[in-house]
Parts: structure tokens; sequence; C-alpha cells
């Protein structure tokens, strides 16, 4: 493969992650998951990962991704188009069958000797998706991919997100001083709810009703989110419940 043809097929495997996680956390206000634009993506995705023409492990780490994220479509919002968190979701409503094609292109993508975003992610996918429950997640192990996802990758929302994987592992307020040390966040906070909205939650666990409350108030502020709205409003209220 050329190095011309190397550059084109990156470029078409950042617009397809980005179109699917459009499709995934939709930014539309009425809609949690736009299903119809990870369908697409994940058409175009199985084109390259299959084609010999560009056969690359990257490709194939990609589809894995898609296919480990769209299996749990069932479980991610209700009946009512509201959010439900990952710790809520029913596992049985995970598609078995989209799992097993996901895993079945990461092993083929671990055939090659890089070792990219899109390997990194898809592993932190497959994590969940063997965890049982998600009191069985290994979430040491899912700090080591982040870990070596960071070195790949530093951006804010990677940072936001192994985070919450140090909280899950018991450290609160580890937690929330990484998410207060992402380069330029106070800026992010007040354009991007879903860092407030995190904090938030964390000082919510932490029993500060102060501080959680304002960080959630943030996000509610800010966001164009009908469902965001929704689930942040309720753990307002849940805060204004207790004594």
């Amino acid at each position: 493969m050329t190095a011309a043809l190397r550059k084109q097929l990156e470029a078409v495997r950042t617009t397809l992650y980005l179109l699917f996680n459009e499709g995934y956390s939709s930014r539309k206000a009425d809609e949690v998951i736009r299903k119809d634009l990870c369908t697409e993506a994940m058409r175009c995705a199985k084109i390259i990962a299959e084609h010999k023409a560009v056969a690359d492990p990257a490709n194939q780490a990609l589809l894995a991704l898609m296919c480990l994220h769209a299996s749990r479509f069932n479980s991610r919002s209700s009946d009512h188009h509201e959010i439900i968190v990952l710790e809520e979701q029913n596992r049985d409503l995970w598609d078995r069958e989209l799992i097993g094609v996901g895993y079945y292109y990461l092993n083929m993508a671990s055939s090659g000797k890089s070792l990219t975003r899109y390997h990194l992610e898809a592993a932190i996918a497959a994590e969940h998706c063997k965890a049982s429950k998600y009191s069985n997640t290994n979430w040491q192990q899912l700090l080591q991919w982040y870990n070596l996802l960071v070195e790949i990758d530093g951006s804010p929302v990677i940072l936001l997100n192994r985070s919450l994987v140090i909280h899950c592992m018991g450290e609160t307020e580890k937690a929330i001083q990484a998410i207060l040390s992402i380069p330029g966040i106070d800026l992010l906070i007040n354009l991007d709810p879903q860092y407030s909205a995190v904090l938030g939650f964390l000082y919510m666990k932490l029993s500060n009703k102060i501080r959680a409350k304002d960080y959630l108030q943030k996000a509610l502020a800010i966001t164009d989110s009908t469902a965001e709205k929704h689930l942040l409003q309720s753990r307002i209220d849940q805060l204004s419940s207790k004594n």
C-alpha cells in the first residue's frame, strides 16, 4: 500500500469513526441514538475491513469497535427515549451475536504489528462486553487500556473517560482531580455538558450536594439534548430530596 493511499485510508477511517460517534451519542435534541448514521458507518467500515486492496488491521479494529458498541443499542435508552447509563443497563438486551462479530474482527486486527486508537477503544468496549454484570467489570484492565490510549490520544474526552474508570476503582476524589487537571477544563465545562455532568455525578458520590448541584445545573443549562436534560434534572431532584 502506498503512502498516499494510507493517508487517504486514515482520513476515511476518521470520517467513519466520527459518523458512528455522532449516531451513537446523537446531538439532536430529540434522539439518543441515530441508528441510521451508525448503520451507514458500519456498512462502509465493513467494506474497507474486508477489501483486499486496502487490507489493514486498523480497519478491522474500527469495525470491531462499532460492532461492540452497536451491540448495546437496545439497552441504552428506555421506551420513552430516556438515557440508561451503563451501570443500569439490562445486559440481557445486549446483542450477543453482534458482540461475537466484534470479537471476530478484533481478533483479525491483532494480526498486525500496529496498535492504533481503534484497537485500544475496541479492547475497552470488549472488556465491558465480557462482564456479566457491571460489578464484575475488570476496571484494572480498563485502566491499563486507557493508559495506553492516552499515549496515542490524550484528548479531553479520553481523559474524562479514564477518570470514570478511576472512580469505579474506588478513587472518586482522585478521579475528580484528574478531570480538573484536563488542559482547558474551565472552558470545556462551560462549552460541553459532559464535563460538568460527570463532575456533578462524582460529587454526588462523595455526598457533596452543593458542588454536585452546581455542576449538574451547569450541564443542564448548556445541553441541547432532551434525554440529557431529563437525566440531569432527575439527579438534581435526587439531591433536593435528600436531607
